[in-house]
């Protein structure tokens, strides 16, 4: 009798995960049935007196197009719409940052005037090699998105700062996509290999709230 519970509780959980990935495969099939959403990005790249900091526009086109391959789980796309060079020296900043008030500043000075403009894209600004302790947060910080909401359809204030260093190592992709994240409000998660803790997968709510937020408040990035 123990064995025959045992045997029909293996097909229950076989069922069980055919039925899984059945829905798992129609949620992607579903989501690439989608119109797909482009969206534009604006780089700046801060560099001192001897432009050590450069970057390439291949590298940028890149590390987008590596970033795309995982926001197409949403039907989602970038595309690089500007990459500047930006003398540190021309701003009123501490370079490299040594804090996220410094963070703060940089988007200050990058990006005065708010955002809302139907001529602007998602700001991006490649802020040197930094690495620092951040209390607020109680992590070491090299990458920092802030999105402000003023109300439907309002933004008043979105920036992203990543670290320079990262853009030439293994986790460049990892940390873009993550950053991205933080433009559409999705908040830090603990499953592992997600996008909002490190990783690449996206859940369908995810992509739900990706989508929803592009549509509400992102039309004049597109």
């Amino acid at each position: 009798m123990g064995s025959l519970r045992l045997f029909s509780l293996m097909i229950l959980l076989f069922l069980g995960g055919i039925l899984a990935f059945a829905q798992s495969q129609k949620s992607g099939q579903d989501s690439q049935s989608l119109p797909l959403i482009e969206l534009n990005l604006d780089f700046r790249n801060l560099v001192s007196d001897d432009r050590k900091e450069q970057i390439s526009d291949e590298k940028v086109r890149s590390l987008i197009e590596k970033v795309n391959q995982v926001y197409s789980q949403c039907r989602v796309s970038f595309r690089t719409r500007k990459l500047l060079e930006v003398p540190a020296s021309s701003l009123k900043i501490n370079f490299p940052p040594q804090s996220e008030a410094d963070l703060g500043i940089i988007g200050d000075q990058i990006n005065p005037n708010g955002f809302g403009k139907s001529n602007e894209a998602f700001p991006i600004t490649i802020a040197g090699n930094f690495l620092f302790f951040a209390p607020t947060h109680q992590v070491n910080l090299y990458a920092l998105t802030w999105t402000w909401l003023n109300g439907p359809n309002n933004i008043g204030r979105m920036h992203s700062v990543i670290a320079r260093q990262h853009l030439d190592g293994p986790s460049a992709v990892e940390i873009t996509v993550h950053e991205l994240g933080h433009f559409f409000l999705l908040p830090h998660t603990g499953i592992a290999g997600n996008i909002m803790a490190s990783g690449f997968t996206i859940s369908p709510e995810q992509c739900a709230q990706v989508r929803s937020v592009a549509e509400t408040y992102y039309q004049a990035l597109r």
